[in-house]
Order: structure tokens, then C-alpha cells, then sequence
């Protein structure tokens, strides 16, 4: 500016403020469904290739399983009924390490059909149909595998309507009268003596004990497997029916 001499001070432009860019929050991630088994049958992923077993005389209040195929040494076994809670499976005893037999004396008697679980991470959901089918081999060739699929609702049942009562009376029918036999002398049959030796019997002192064959016995070599003993048995003896056998 030339007019009257005196300089104009430049103005000092403002800095441009940077544009506010928003924080972008952290999508969450989504809840996985909590699945818990119905009275479906499923095995635990880890659970390979064990199949269980009722050892004969087997029912829901006592039973003892026979484990086959384990994939490690078994330490401890449970069992539950279905629809029972984790907190609701009762302990087993080993009774036979040979053959992998445990004892399952239980407080009360199981819902068919039984959840197991072995060593606490091998679990069979609802595998054991039968507790007293000792030639069944659990899980099924059925029963599926891996963690058991969320349970299917089930629609609820529509109420039956009660039946409409017909108004009019109907006359009661008479009995009829049953034809009068006349009396007849029936035979008097003679006692049959069974065959000495042949009588099926128990001691006094028997009270509920049972005995099973082991499988694979014959008459030469004997397995037995005694249940329900009155106490506990220092020696087992047998002989045949046959008047000559002696005591074994």
C-alpha cells in the first residue's frame, strides 16, 4: 500500500481444525447357546472307540458296567439317570480290574436311560438303554457322537375332550344264567417224587444271593460271579447233580 506511507499488518490465517472421527466401539461377540443334552444319545468327542456293558443281573438300582476299549486307565465311574443334574450322578466301585468291571450300588434307582461318566471328561449321554441287557454293547450303533445338538422342542399335547354322555337310558342286560353241569368225579392224580438229586433248592440262610456264570464256562472249567452275599466269602464249592460227584 503506497497511499499514505503506512504499511497494513498481514493477517494471520486460522488453522484449520482436523476433522473428529468418531471411536468405533468393538462389535461383542455373540453368546454361544448353553447346549444341554435331552434324553437324546450322544458320546463326549473324546470318548474313541469304549463301549460299556451290564454285567448279567444288572437292573437300575444295582448295576455293574464292563468297560471295554478305554483310551486311558480308568480311575473312577458315575452314573446318572435322565434329566438328572451333573451334581446327581453317583460313584461306582472297581470290582474286577481284569476285565474293567465296576459296582454301582445306588441310593435310588435310575431313570433309563444313564448317563456315564468316566474319570470325569469321558462322558455317554444317555447311552445305556437297558441296565439289565447284559448282551447290549453302549453307546448303540444309533447314538450319535461329539457334543449332543440343542434339543428339538417338543410340541405340547392338546388335551383329549372328555366324551359326551349319550342322554338316553339304556336297560341293563340281564346275566345270563350259566348252564348247570352236572358233577363230575375228576381223577385223583397220583404225587410224582421228583428224581433224587433233581430238586432245586436253597439253605435257610440263602436270603437273596445270586449266581452268574461267567461268560465262556463249562463243566470242566467254572466262572461264577456271586452277587447280593449275606456276607462276605472265604471259599465256593460245587459238585453235579449226580449222586457220585463230590464237592469241588
Amino acid at each position: 500500500d503506497f497511499g499514505d506511507g503506512t504499511p497494513t499488518a498481514p493477517t494471520t490465517p486460522r488453522p484449520t481444525p482436523a476433522p473428529v472421527n468418531p471411536t468405533p466401539r468393538p462389535t461383542p461377540a455373540p453368546t454361544a447357546p448353553t447346549i444341554e443334552p435331552d434324553d437324546s444319545c450322544a458320546v463326549s468327542s473324546n470318548w474313541g472307540s469304549m463301549t460299556v456293558s451290564p454285567w448279567p443281573g444288572s437292573d437300575n438300582k444295582l448295576i455293574s458296567p464292563v468297560i471295554s476299549n478305554p483310551p486311558t486307565t480308568i480311575s473312577s465311574v458315575e452314573l446318572k439317570g435322565v434329566g438328572q443334574s451333573d451334581n446327581q450322578y453317583q460313584s461306582c466301585i472297581l470290582q474286577n480290574s481284569v476285565i474293567n468291571m465296576w459296582q454301582c450300588d445306588l441310593s435310588t434307582a435310575l431313570t433309563e436311560p444313564a448317563t456315564i461318566r468316566v474319570n470325569g471328561i469321558y462322558i455317554g449321554y444317555n447311552i445305556i438303554v437297558s441296565m439289565s441287557d447284559h448282551s447290549a454293547q453302549y453307546p448303540l450303533s444309533t447314538c450319535g457322537s461329539s457334543t449332543p445338538s440343542t434339543p428339538t422342542p417338543r410340541p405340547t399335547p392338546k388335551p383329549t375332550p372328555a366324551p359326551v354322555a349319550d342322554p338316553t337310558p339304556r336297560p341293563t342286560p340281564k346275566p345270563t344264567p350259566e348252564p348247570v353241569k352236572s358233577p363230575v368225579e375228576s381223577p385223583v392224580e397220583s404225587p410224582v417224587e421228583p428224581p433224587s438229586g433233581s430238586t432245586c433248592r436253597v439253605s435257610s440262610n440263602w436270603g437273596e444271593m445270586k449266581i452268574n456264570p461267567y461268560p465262556g464256562s463249562n463243566k470242566v472249567q467254572f466262572f461264577t460271579y456271586v452277587r447280593y452275599s449275606p456276607t462276605s466269602i472265604t471259599s465256593f464249592s460245587i459238585k453235579g447233580a449226580a449222586a457220585s460227584d463230590s464237592w469241588t
